[in-house]
């Protein structure tokens, strides 16, 4: 952060914004970093309803914050209460990454750098292939964005159960990409579609499978998955999803959201404070599983 010190960013207290979060392991993530610095900066959960979100945000520079992370539910929510977006934000639609000024926040997307490090080993793989998005949430427009943006994706389906709300992601979307073609298919409607034997990719990106979710599927369990696709699960904890499960048994070959987690912390602790990980930390990061 150009308007601040070294000593200052060493110091300052950083977080995650979003409701019922407590299970977040990203206070543990960033904690870890600032060990192996000998930073004396904090990483707390910001755990807050919608009544409380435009007060927390413009309240956040006075209070010490120098940046935060924002998750569930409140990736696109957020927009409107920040000073200003970087261009991917902006073309997203959705903020999962603020940095606190003096003016205001700025919004950036660092899901775009996570779905990019997760699936990198899948590039060609991907390239011109058609993939399935289940959701319509921020997570959804940052990872439809980032699979057209950086691995040539063209043709995507989102896979809801409110199809109003992914026409509207699509619309949202369609302003800014290109060579690309947006569907939509209602959950419930899935089992027997052939789209799914076509997908070079699945991507569940909801909660589901995770909190009070962890016992649930995205998907019916009766849908076919074919072992020629790759299925991705936003979802770090646990590394392991029901949905992950799934997937090997049917022969796929499946990644975790844990190595996109750690690319997105490490991206917003770039923009907060112009530095990368030490490359020990994200060694031992991407090493860990906090449910064994």
């Amino acid at each position: 952060m150009a308007s601040q010190s070294s000593r200052d960013i060493q110091q300052a207290v950083y977080g995650v914004l979003g409701q019922d979060i407590q299970y977040s392991l990203s206070p543990a993530i960033f904690r870890h970093v600032f060990a192996l610095l000998k930073w004396q900066a904090v990483y707390a959960i910001f755990d807050r309803g919608p009544a409380r979100l435009e007060r927390f945000v413009k309240a956040a520079p006075d209070a010490g914050i120098a940046g935060f992370n924002v998750t569930k539910p409140y990736k696109v929510e957020i927009i409107e209460h920040l000073n200003r977006l970087d261009t991917t934000a902006r073309d997203v639609g959705a903020v999962n990454a603020v940095a606190c000024r003096s003016t205001g926040g700025v919004g950036y997307n660092t899901d775009i750098d996570g779905v990019d490090a997760a699936l990198a080993s899948y590039r060609k793989r991907l390239t011109g292939k058609p993939v399935l998005i289940v959701g319509a949430g921020g997570a959804a427009r940052a990872t439809a964005y980032a699979l057209v943006k950086r691995f040539g994706v063209t043709d995507i389906t989102f896979v809801v159960r409110s199809p109003k709300r992914a026409e509207r992601v699509a619309r949202d979307l369609d302003d800014h990409l290109s060579r690309v073609t947006f569907d939509i298919v209602h959950v419930d409607k899935l089992e027997g579609d052939p789209r799914v034997k076509a997908a070079a990719l699945i991507v569940n990106a909801t909660p589901v499978g995770t909190g009070s979710e962890r016992n649930r599927l995205p998907i019916s369990p009766r849908v076919d998955l074919s072992p020629r696709t790759v299925v991705f699960d936003l979802i770090y904890r646990p590394r392991q999803t029901r949905f992950l499960e799934r997937a090997q048994r049917a022969g796929c070959r499946t990644v975790s959201g844990w190595p996109m987690l750690i690319a997105q912390a490490e991206a917003a602790f770039r923009i907060w404070t112009g530095r990368d990980f030490p490359k020990k930390a994200r060694r031992q990061l991407l090493n860990w599983d906090p449910d064994r």
